[in-house]
């Protein structure tokens, strides 16, 4: 059995985290995890699902849930056992850096022939850092619609070459020389999105890997410090329009009566999923809700 077209591969936010005293600071004391971060964002269920739905296999892997309940996990071993055509990390979260770059270098070490996509808001705001310095990064796909990017991205990759049409991308050519992809692409609306969060157990089941999927959810709502916030000026990002996702009846009902949503405590909050979403590089866009400690956030 061949391996997936992806694997999607989320790092703990300090990869050595198990060999060092890290002083993190109060980085994750108003969000549902620990210091490491170990909640991947809800984009790697869209981007799955969104893949899947049209002909692309998919593979999540929760690297930094493994590494935190298991002491003798290997992650240099795990990861030179894997078998895909294109490896994507995201660095969404900046205190991600670490952990994603680290990775990046570890999955080139054994997968030198391998290409390695970036993707995220912290990738997007340092894209020109990110490939100036880091040889073990191929591929960075800007904004946050990534879905049909990606998708055009992976095609492209099947057929050795043709990534000058892709939309969002950042890539270097075969002298090296990194180039911006100018096209960007916006949705019209987000309706295409689908939050099936049995799609998580499905594939959880499939590959026999459900601590690879854990915690079957992703980490849907924007606290008001993260980048997504900040006005794109660095990243270059100005969509000349919000995308939003209709509201639909069944869409709400169906994130109720998921056999996995029911166990998440996002269950008792179908306004995000339901209502418009807010674009993070659209800076005047979306609606305000409030976190457990009052601030306001906007719904992704």
């Amino acid at each position: 059995m061949s391996g997936p077209d992806l694997i999607l591969l989320h790092p703990p936010s300090i990869f050595g985290f198990r060999e060092k005293a890290v002083f993190y600071g109060p980085v994750s004391d108003v969000v549902p995890s620990s210091s490491l971060f170990e909640i991947y964002p809800i984009g790697f269920l869209t981007i799955s699902k969104y893949l899947h739905s049209r002909g692309l296999s998919v593979r999540i892997i929760n690297l930094a849930m493994k590494m935190m309940r298991d002491s003798s996990f290997d992650p240099d071993a795990f990861i030179a056992k894997l078998d895909t055509d294109a490896f994507g990390i995201d660095l969404h979260w900046l205190t991600h850096a670490d952990g994603s770059l680290s990775l990046a270098e570890m999955i080139k070490k054994h997968h030198f022939d391998k290409p390695v996509i970036f993707g995220g808001l912290s990738a997007t705001y340092y894209y020109q850092e990110i490939m100036r310095d880091y040889p073990c990064v191929d591929f960075i796909i800007r904004g946050d619609s990534a879905e049909e990017p990606l998708r055009l991205l992976l095609e492209s990759i099947k057929a050795g070459g043709g990534y000058e049409a892709i939309p969002n991308l950042v890539w270097r050519n075969d002298n090296g020389d990194v180039i911006v992809n100018d096209d960007y692409y916006q949705p019209e609306n987000m309706d295409y999105i689908d939050y099936d969060y049995s799609h998580l157990l499905t594939m959880a089941i499939k590959y026999r890997d459900p601590f690879g999927y854990m915690p079957f959810k992703g980490w849907l709502s924007t606290g008001s410090w993260c980048l997504s916030r900040a006005p794109p000026r660095r990243s270059g990002w100005r969509p000349p329009f919000p995308a939003w996702r209709r509201p639909s009846r069944s869409r709400w009902m169906a994130s109720l009566i998921s056999p996995i949503a029911r166990g998440t405590r996002w269950a008792s909050r179908p306004r995000c999923i339901a209502t418009p979403i807010y674009s993070p590089l659209a800076p005047t866009a979306g609606r305000g809700c409030r976190s457990r400690s009052g601030a306001e956030n906007r719904c992704p």
